[in-house]
């Protein structure tokens, strides 16, 4: 049929409706996706029109009439409903059609017979099937999706039945017959989501609801009572309703209008969509707004701790990301999650600094690090951690390492020790060797510093320093002091001594380089001379010794490389000296630091002396011959 044709069909039946509607058929029969697009439209157009002048007039039974006798004007509406139903089925088809036009048009008609049977009235059944279609037809085209969400979403009732029919879908999604695969229709239903309000109104005040079926704008509808509301409540909103019907009657109690139900349909559509199985760019999106955006609005959040808590255990980023969900429940829900400082310590990691959304992670850390109730120890073990990886960071991160550890001795005084710890001498596993008989007869007397030292020298000094000159007469000065006569065979005696001393002394510095290869103190425990106690592969933060340990990486980091790290460090000193004159850093002015910005600020430096190499030969090599042997592997 050609769009003429339809067009003159429509006409009639427009024109004389009870005596031309032989022309509803044929009109139907030019309604699909492979006829001319002219004609379909066209047909479609004047279908519609004529189905909403039939609602108005009443010449369609919307249900069917019960009884066998019915007369020729009721068997004509039973056939109006026949064909209004099959009007409907062609729109769903054309929803489905490789044309984006007819997408759009069979849409904008499904919507408008949605709300034309009569004022107030939402044909949620209509409704359901063609979202049904949108949301699960591989070829909806995404220009039609998006006319759905901005032209028809701001409306209160249309959302409502939304949201449930996502609740539905996401179950139904789950079984193998789906049209859509699950990670297909986890992203449309997302989609959908995303663009749907949390509340039942747009603004702040109950005016603001909007109906696309004009049931608020007419007044001519209540809202649901709340299941389990109180007496008082009751009452009032018994007298509202006496109010409101002595102005204009009542169809009755809708669902879509009152805010409890709302907020529960709200709940059960992402509860739904959290079921599905998410591709991990799609989780992450979900976890970004969880808990600003869904949390708040729902019911009982403490129904997301069990997938939180899935999210939780995959770590990296999908796992940062859950953490600020589960101290959402914490801190204003009441969960009870013990270990949430131990899964956020866990997932501090060196790729941190390097990840494409560290900006972000380290943002959440810092929140959940400003708390000054996080135990002392907890607190000790964040700052090595974190004084460890920005030996490894990136200028970047190095720098917002050195804030974090900036802040984190501000906010827990009782971890300045770590600034300036000194070497606990009766430590079990400080490593020390054993000098001989002299020292073990000592045992109970303390330590002093400088037999410290001494250990310490013995251990760092070479194996010919230990029967050199000057250790031979130190033993002949102790003889001396004792008394004793010097006799030739006193001094064989004394050499023999020495000797033995000396192989045992020797003995033990080759077990202390052991040690510190391995990482092992004397006493089997990390530590011993030169041993950090503090144990980076540890999980649990209150195991790893942190607060036993010291900030030697400080000290590393003011020798860095890049002067802006070093001097980073020089800034921390001074700030952690006058407490009360400087202030916390602000760690998120730094999160936009990288390798690019650094470039651009050292190139459009200007230098007051340029600094020019001069070669009498250009070199062929990069290290000199005198030091080829310290750099094997870099000198050819």
């Amino acid at each position: 049929m050609k769009a003429s044709e339809a067009k003159r069909l429509g006409e009639e039946l427009l024109r004389e409706p009870v005596k031309r509607v032989n022309n509803i058929p044929k009109l139907l029969a030019s309604i699909g996706a492979t006829g001319d697009e002219g004609s379909c439209k066209c047909a479609l157009q004047f279908l519609k029109l004529f189905f909403l002048d039939s609602f108005k007039r009443g010449s369609i039974f919307v249900q069917n009439p019960t009884g066998t006798a019915l007369s020729p004007e009721n068997k004509l509406h039973a056939w109006l409903k026949q064909k209004y139903d099959s009007f409907c089925h062609a729109l769903e088809g054309l929803l489905q059609a490789p044309n984006n036009n007819l997408q759009v048009s069979a849409l904008n008609a499904i919507m408008e017979l949605v709300r034309g049977q009569q004022v107030g009235v939402f044909d949620k059944g209509l409704f359901g099937k063609a979202l049904t279609v949108l949301l699960q037809s591989q070829t909806v085209d995404e220009e039609t999706l998006q006319l759905l969400l901005s032209k028809y979403m701001p409306y209160a009732d249309v959302r409502f039945y939304t949201l449930r029919a996502i609740h539905k879908m996401s179950e139904e999604s789950l079984r193998p017959s789906a049209v859509l695969t699950r990670e297909q229709s986890g992203r449309r239903l997302f989609q959908v989501l995303a663009a749907i309000l949390p509340t039942l109104s747009a603004g702040t005040e109950s005016e603001d609801v909007q109906s696309w079926c004009g049931a608020i704008e007419a007044g001519v509808v209540e809202a649901a009572p709340t299941p389990g509301e109180g007496s008082q409540q009751r009452r009032k909103r018994k007298r509202q309703q006496a109010l409101t019907a002595e102005s204009s009657p009542l169809l009755g109690a809708v669902q879509w209008a009152n805010p409890a139900a709302y907020k529960r349909a709200f709940s059960e559509a992402w509860l739904g969509l959290l079921t599905l199985p998410l591709p991990s760019d799609l989780l992450k999106k979900v976890l970004v707004q969880l808990h600003s955006t869904v949390m708040p609005h729902m019911p009982n959040p403490l129904l997301l701790s069990d997938f939180l808590t899935r999210c939780l255990d995959e770590g990296g980023l999908v796992g940062m990301l859950a953490l600020n969900g589960i101290f959402t429940l914490v801190t204003k829900h009441g969960l009870e999650y013990p270990n949430f400082y131990s899964r956020l310590y866990a997932l501090l990691q060196a790729p941190v600094f390097r990840a494409k959304y560290r900006a972000q992670f380290l943002q959440l850390a810092d929140i959940f690090l400003s708390s000054g109730m996080v135990p002392a120890y907890t607190a000790a073990a964040f700052i090595k951690k974190f004084a460890r990886l920005a030996l490894t960071a990136p200028p970047a991160g190095a720098i917002i390492a050195i804030a974090f550890i900036h802040n984190l001795v501000r906010r827990h005084p009782s971890c300045s020790v770590l600034l300036n710890k000194p070497v606990s001498s009766t430590s079990p596993s400080s490593g020390a060797a054993t000098p001989g008989p002299a020292s073990a007869a000592s045992q109970k007397d303390a330590v002093t510093p400088a037999a410290n030292m001494a250990a310490a020298v013995a251990q760092t000094s070479p194996p010919h320093s230990l029967t050199n000159g000057h250790s031979k007469g130190h033993v002949q000065g102790d003889d001396a002091s004792s008394g004793a006569s010097s006799s030739q065979a006193d001094e064989d005696s004394s050499s023999d001594s020495l000797a033995a001393d000396g192989a045992a002394v020797d003995e033990a510095r080759v077990q202390n380089q052991e040690v510190a290869m391995s990482g092992v103190g004397s006493a089997g425990v990390i530590g011993g001379v030169g041993q950090d106690v503090f144990d980076e592969h540890e999980a649990d933060p209150a195991k790893c010794r942190a607060i036993e340990s010291s900030l030697w990486e400080l000290e590393s980091l003011r020798h860095h490389w890049y002067h802006a790290v070093a001097n980073y460090v020089s800034i921390l000193d001074k700030d952690l000296g006058d407490r009360k004159r400087t202030a916390e850093v602000d760690v998120g002015a730094l999160l936009r630091s990288s390798y690019s910005g650094y470039l651009m600020l050292e190139t459009e430096k200007r230098l007051k002396s340029v600094p020019v190499a001069f070669y009498s030969s250009p070199p062929n090599q990069l290290f000199h011959d005198a030091v080829k042997a310290d750099f094997p592997g870099w000198v050819c």
